[in-house]
């Protein structure tokens, strides 16, 4: 009787930690998984462009790999008149690829003081409700480019991948 009550107990703890780790694993990179869902192919000038977000203020954004940081670029979006630039931080890999993913946003609180290599899952910032006008309903935008500023053309079937861990 003694054993059975151990090895109940033994499973039953087994079953709550295989919970508790699960419940923590999350399989969106950049955004909290209720975020990951939200985002929407953008299309410029009929060709895909990105993901735009309409995030709640507040809602953390990740480095979704381990890269370096560059705080002062900005992000062009074609308007009627031209176009007009955003505020934007760009990740650039440490893989040598010169592949680099740029979030653009009108206003977002960032949490990294300074331009220096970050940690895949590294919290980069919070989104605001300010939305970025030249793409309509989002707040938050982000695209790939490589190092030089050439689109690189990604389906937006094959994009999420930099976002979901295998």
């Amino acid at each position: 009787m003694l054993l059975s009550l151990i090895l109940f107990a033994f499973a039953l703890f087994s079953f709550w930690l295989f919970s508790q780790k699960r419940n923590q694993t999350s399989s969106c990179l950049i955004f909290e998984e209720k975020f990951c869902k939200l985002g929407k192919e953008v299309y410029l000038k009929g060709e895909f462009a990105g993901i735009g977000f309409l995030l709640p203020k507040g809602a953390k954004v990740f480095a979704p790999f381990r890269a370096a940081l560059s705080l002062t670029p900005v992000f062009n979006l074609p308007v009627k008149e031209g176009y007009k630039q955003y505020p934007a931080v760009s990740l650039t890999y440490l893989d040598g690829s010169k592949k680099s993913l740029g979030i653009a946003f009108k206003k977002m609180d960032i949490l990294i003081d300074k331009e220096r290599e970050v940690e895949k899952g590294e919290a980069l910032g919070l989104a605001s409700e300010e939305k970025i006008e030249a793409l309509g309903d989002y707040n938050l935008f982000l695209s790939f480019a490589d190092y030089h500023g050439k689109g690189i053309r990604y389906s937006a079937k094959n994009f999420w991948q930099f976002f979901l861990q295998k």
